[in-house]
């Protein structure tokens, strides 16, 4: 790994180091979790999207106080830059949701109660991309309107997400697609051709996401 991506990853994990309070939220709302006896998924989901969303905080505590022209003196390229935020963000997303699962699938097998492996891997593969998609919605966002403004330009896409599935139940009255039979059709695809069609949508989405965001740092001015 380049010196340069390295040098940030420490000081991202300094940062997320000093945050006791942060932390103390986290543990706090786990142990309640626990204590209602709540599926492990909604912890881990919890906690993976917390630390997931900690990489938003690293890219506010770089803008503050013209800290971005400071860092883009040292040695190391903006697209250095971007690319180990993504990494930090891939980092802070699996390794907690992974610890979390362990921990929920030790005190459960403690506790006598029936628990299955491959539901808490099938979890795990499916909450962490989902944080990453998130983040790779929310870091371009930020990068280009900063953390207040970037809330409100994300109501767009959501807004419009949400516009689009309400729109799915007319499909087949628009455009002549019968969407219930789609869904059948995909459903009886094999599994091997799904998982890969999903790992190459999230490659490519968050590829444009990386991309973007470059685009958006190199066109600053700090």
């Amino acid at each position: 790994m380049h010196n340069a991506i390295k040098g940030l990853l420490i000081k991202d994990f300094c940062l997320m180091k000093g945050q006791k309070q942060f932390f103390f939220a986290i543990i706090i709302v786990w142990v309640i979790f626990f204590g209602a006896k709540l599926s492990p998924v909604y912890m881990a989901s919890y906690v993976t999207m917390m630390f997931g969303f900690f990489t938003l905080s690293t890219i506010s505590y770089d803008e503050y106080d013209n800290g971005h022209a400071y860092l883009f003196t040292l040695p190391m390229s903006r697209k250095e830059y971007i690319l180990e935020k993504y990494l930090f963000a891939f980092l802070v997303s699996l390794v907690p949701g992974v610890v979390t699962f362990i921990i929920s699938f030790v005190l459960e097998t403690a506790k006598g109660n029936e628990v299955v492996l491959l539901e808490y891997v099938f979890s795990i593969c499916i909450i962490v991309p989902a944080a990453l998609l998130i983040l790779g919605f929310e870091i371009p966002f930020q990068l280009k309107f900063g953390q207040e403004k970037s809330r409100i330009a994300l109501m767009v896409p959501f807004a419009f997400i949400i516009v689009m599935s309400m729109l799915l139940k007319h499909v087949k009255d628009l455009i002549g697609i019968d969407v219930s039979a789609l869904m059948n059709q995909i459903q009886n695809l094999h599994i091997g051709i799904i998982i890969l069609s999903a790992v190459c949508i999230f490659a490519g989405f968050m590829w444009i996401s990386y991309r973007i965001s470059c685009k958006i740092v190199d066109n600053k001015q700090f």
